[in-house]
């Protein structure tokens, strides 16, 4: 009995040594596949064009590190990611071995982030949805102390929240993007905040007329995104740092960024020299943002973007 147990617990080390050893592999072959492959999801929040651009990303990096890694190839999931925690999820339970998102205290307490920003820092720039005939409004707005009066809309869960609360910005929360739009028309806050890249997705409401894009503000914040992958995986993250940080350097990451669709309509959307930009500071910026690396970024960050004091508003709520 003894000699079966002793067996049976070397049998149990050996097998978890062999899945540790496993686990440290960048890349897995599996069935149908003739090389190892990273898994990505399809579609992020509905962001179809998001996810193509990631894939893409993905299979640049994995490309450039192939001589020090061997083969790997991107392999697309076909799965809808709505909220957080499902993407969250979907990486920690194996679904997935990488998902690009903006990162968030919640993401990195649980993934492990490559910080090689992937839309160069423009996720952090925000244009206004305002009601149609507020304009004038919005045209008065010269300070930070005119940017307090007003109320934004935002989502529950959203890291935004904070970023807004410590630069003296109300917020009212709900947790469904069209709820936030009727609760826009209904005059329960003045503006919604969207990134530059997520406007395009606004086109039926802006043509309806109740609903305009304010012509005259943008507002900045730190909020990179980056790749995420497990945190056993730290092979994976290794190699795709690796092979961002070689195609930062030989100019195929910013051929890839400028050349999509989104990023173009974006920059020609924020016309950042026709509008007021405001620089807010992020009170969750990790140490490690890669700040002081200007290759990163389409466009350099002031240097007060730190916030000195955490963040002192709470929420309207609902």
């Amino acid at each position: 009995m003894a000699t079966a147990i002793r067996y049976s617990t070397i049998f149990c080390i050996l097998l978890l040594a062999l899945l540790s050893t496993l686990r440290l592999h960048a890349c897995e072959l599996r069935n149908g596949h003739s090389v190892p492959t990273a898994r990505i999801p399809l579609k992020f929040e509905g962001r179809r064009g998001d996810a193509s651009y990631y894939h893409k990303l993905l299979a640049l990096a994995l490309h450039k590190t192939e001589p020090l890694f061997g083969p790997c190839e991107p392999q697309l999931v076909d799965i809808f990611l709505p909220n957080v925690r499902l993407n969250l999820h979907s990486v920690e339970s194996g679904l997935v071995d990488v998902v690009g998102a903006t990162t968030s205290q919640e993401r990195e307490r649980r993934l492990q982030p490559v910080r090689i920003p992937l839309l160069k820092g423009l996720m952090g720039y925000r244009l206004l949805l305002i009601r149609s005939g507020d304009q004038q409004r919005f045209d008065k707005i010269h300070t930070a102390k005119d940017l307090q009066q007003l109320v934004f809309g935002q989502g529950s869960n959203w890291p935004d929240n904070d970023v807004m609360r410590a630069n003296g910005i109300r917020v009212v929360t709900s947790p469904d993007h069209y709820t936030l739009l009727r609760m826009l028309q209904a005059r329960r806050f003045d503006a919604y905040p969207r990134g530059v890249q997520q406007i395009s997705m606004e086109k039926t409401r802006l043509s309806e007329g109740e609903i305009s894009l304010d012509a005259q503000l943008a507002i900045a914040y730190v909020s990179p995104s980056y790749f995420h992958v497990a945190n056993h995986n730290r092979a994976l993250a290794k190699r795709l740092e690796q092979g961002l940080r070689m195609a930062v350097k030989d100019g195929s990451f910013d051929a890839l960024f400028y050349s999509q669709p989104m990023v173009t309509e974006a920059l020609s959307r924020l016309s950042l020299g026709e509008r007021r930009v405001f620089y807010l500071c992020n009170p969750n910026i990790h140490p490690d943002t890669p700040l002081a690396e200007p290759a990163y970024w389409f466009r350099p960050w002031p240097a007060d973007v730190h916030c000195e004091k955490p963040p002192s508003f709470s929420p309207l709520g609902l």
